[in-house]
């Protein structure tokens, strides 16, 4: 997050990409929450959208909002904010 912060975004990448590949490998063993890899999913969508990868961004906030409807649900703040981030993607 620090690389991501200061704008080294190809520095930023591969740490978030390896942080969601562990999460999905401990989702799969029943080690984590699927929270988690809504979180690591969301990290990314991040950086691309910073780095105007508005595709890449869509794709990963719309696997977090997949993962967050189906639990805490569709009802959840989270949920809704995701959606405005998705909306705000398709004006770009």
């Amino acid at each position: 997050m620090l690389y991501h912060k200061q704008c080294q975004f190809d520095k930023a990448e591969p740490y978030y990409q390896q942080a969601l590949a562990i999460r999905e490998r401990a989702l799969e063993s029943d080690h984590l929450d699927h929270l988690d890899v809504a979180e690591s999913l969301r990290n990314l969508a991040w950086l691309y959208r910073d780095q105007s990868r508005h595709a890449e961004a869509r794709e990963f906030f719309q696997r977090a909002l997949t993962i967050l409807e189906r639990k805490p649900g569709p009802e959840h703040p989270d949920v809704a904010k995701l959606q405005d981030i998705l909306a705000m993607l398709d004006r770009n």
